[in-house]
């Protein structure tokens, strides 16, 4: 099973995305052995979803972010990368100049999924979002 769908996900067509990651793999057939996915047709559905263009995270419902899985559906914007590599630089400005055992209090206000005060409260001791 496995075999066939590496078969099937590096083979297809891509119209707006990059081929398929070892990651999303990984995954996806997490994902289908999870949801019990058996049938040629069902493979079939998810492959036509891949294929029209739809953000992988969106078909297995996580999205990777730093050390976090975020929870992602298609009403929340899919967090960047480039977003993922500012928050990381972030985490290590604020550990490298902040003093140990004060307080940080962050404001997340409109960054769209909340990731950015998600990763900071998880990667910072003693941080209030």
């Amino acid at each position: 099973m496995i075999s066939l769908i590496r078969h099937w996900l590096f083979n297809i067509p891509f119209k707006h995305r990059d081929p398929i990651t070892e990651f999303e793999l990984f995954h996806l057939i997490k994902y289908i052995n999870k949801s019990k996915i058996v049938s040629l047709r069902q493979i079939d559905k998810l492959s036509a979803m891949i294929r029209s263009g739809r953000p992988i995270s969106q078909v297995l419902r996580i999205h990777p972010f730093l050390n976090l899985r975020l929870k992602v559906n298609s009403k929340i914007l899919i967090p960047r990368t480039e977003t993922e590599y500012l928050v990381h630089g972030l985490i290590g400005v604020i550990k490298k100049y902040r003093k140990n055992g004060d307080s940080l209090r962050i404001l997340d206000v409109g960054t769209g999924t909340g990731c950015i005060g998600i990763a900071l409260a998880a990667n910072l001791a003693n941080v209030h979002v």
